[in-house]
């Protein structure tokens, strides 16, 4: 009774499940890349935002529109069935976006659910607070969407009333063998591999938010660099008007000019690095508290197995003196006895069950994660990279 129902994403149930033939081979291969852990059936968008109710009653909800990827809607697999389930919609509010990823966590032991913003009750109903919510739970679907977990669960299928055919074809595109098996489990791995995940994600969630803090000081200064210089080609300019000084007129008004376009380039740079690398830093450091969130749920679950595993071992004990005692009264305690030793060995097999697949999962789930994280940070810095050059290429050319 402790242990969540998970037998849809146990040996029997979800790999059962991906198992049908048609499946087809296996997806993935021993060197798998971030795009290889993913789904790439649908595609979610979520917007107009309406107010709905009056007084303390109101609130905002969100339309959600899932469309098929052109290659799953033109694949054999898709037919006439998938083709109308094209565009399907819904109206979803905050709390039942809350509700969702509470319900994933509990299915789901070891997966790493993507974060949502927090609950707010001033302000939520301006327009630049409902299209911030919008955006992150936006980011949040999407990524439950392409989820080789997330998006099987009958969850995710619900909440965006997907029809059977669509369901159909994202369990058939679906990885295998992303969790590894008890068997393959014991033979890779020696010890606790998780044993300092926790502190590993808390230093990571530590300095992906002092990097960010620098880097948004190195913004601030950024535009206040686009408005000093905007300050000084407008004195430029007015310096260069004064009667005094005609004959430096020509020259003021085109370092007047070249200061205006360096303002320019200052806050077009500034607000790059906003979308490109601090946005990137911040959906990483909210993924941070996800994975310790998982990393927190283990460890509950280790505490669980160690309490039923010293019940149990009292209970035998107990069990153990009692077999030895004559008459009724000694029979009828030991048959109660053994009863209760029965009980707490079924619960204790639960309970390592359970913590074994939220280890086997939370493993595959670290591996997607390094691999996304390196993939998005590359492509990131890279751009990044290039913005600079090319803001360099500028500035040079305005002098």
């Amino acid at each position: 009774a402790a242990v969540a129902d998970v037998s849809w994403l146990t040996e029997g149930g979800w790999r059962a499940m991906l198992a049908e033939e048609v499946l087809g081979p296996p997806l993935l291969s021993q060197q798998a890349t971030a795009e290889s852990l993913s789904i790439h059936v649908v595609q979610m968008s979520i917007g107009e935002p309406i107010s709905e109710g009056f007084g303390p009653r109101k609130y905002t909800t969100y339309r959600i529109t899932t469309d098929i990827r052109d290659h799953i809607l033109h694949s054999t697999l898709s037919g006439g069935e998938l083709a109308l389930a094209n565009g399907v919609s819904c109206r979803r509010r905050f709390s039942e976006f809350l509700k969702l990823r509470g319900e994933l966590l509990d299915a789901c032991p070891g997966v790493i659910v993507p974060p949502l913003p927090e609950k707010q009750t001033v302000g939520r109903f301006d327009p630049e607070f409902v299209e911030k919510r919008r955006r992150a739970l936006s980011s949040f679907l999407c990524s439950c969407a392409v989820h080789p977990i997330l998006a099987t669960t009958p969850q995710v299928s619900s909440f965006c009333e997907w029809p059977p055919a669509l369901v159909r074809a994202v369990l058939a595109s679906a990885p295998r063998d992303y969790i590894p098996s008890a068997e393959e489990w014991e033979r890779t791995e020696g010890g606790d591999p998780h044993k300092s995940a926790l502190a590993d994600i808390v230093a990571f969630e530590a300095q992906a938010r002092k990097l960010r803090e620098v880097l948004k000081r190195d913004h601030v200064r950024e535009l206040e660099r686009s408005v000093d210089l905007m300050e000084l080609a407008q004195a430029l300019c007015s310096f260069g008007s004064s009667e005094y000084n005609v004959a430096l007129r020509h020259h003021l008004g085109r370092l007047s000019q070249a200061m205006g376009g360096l303002s320019t380039l200052s806050k077009l740079q500034a607000e790059a690095d906003t979308r490109t690398l601090l946005a990137l830093l911040k959906d990483y450091k909210n993924l941070a508290g996800a994975i310790a969130e998982q990393c927190q749920r283990r460890e509950s679950a280790h505490k669980v197995v160690d309490a039923t595993s010293t019940e149990l071992r009292a209970a035998q004990a107990l069990l153990a003196k009692a077999a030895g005692r004559a008459g009724a009264s000694g029979e009828r305690k030991a048959a109660d006895l053994e009863a209760r030793v029965a009980e707490l060995r079924a619960r204790a097999d639960g309970a390592h069950a359970h913590l074994q697949l939220h280890t086997r999962t939370l493993s595959a789930e670290l591996g997607r994660f390094h691999a996304q994280k390196a993939a998005h940070f590359r492509s990131v810095l890279a751009q990044m990279a290039a913005e600079r050059a090319a803001t360099s290429a500028q500035v040079h050319a305005r002098w």
